[in-house]
């Protein structure tokens, strides 16, 4: 399956969405947990 937009390239896995949905949920753990910060902003490019 392909993405239609400005750019002709696969879909990421089901493997590699879950993978990636995991490390970033474990990452705003860490950042709750141990940064305490009140506003978090991710980029995904």
């Amino acid at each position: 399956m392909w993405r239609r937009g400005y750019a002709s390239k696969p879909l990421p896995s089901e493997v590699t969405t879950i993978s990636l949905s995991r490390i970033l949920q474990e990452a705003l753990s860490n950042v709750a947990r141990h940064a305490k910060a009140q506003r978090v902003q991710i980029s995904v490019r």
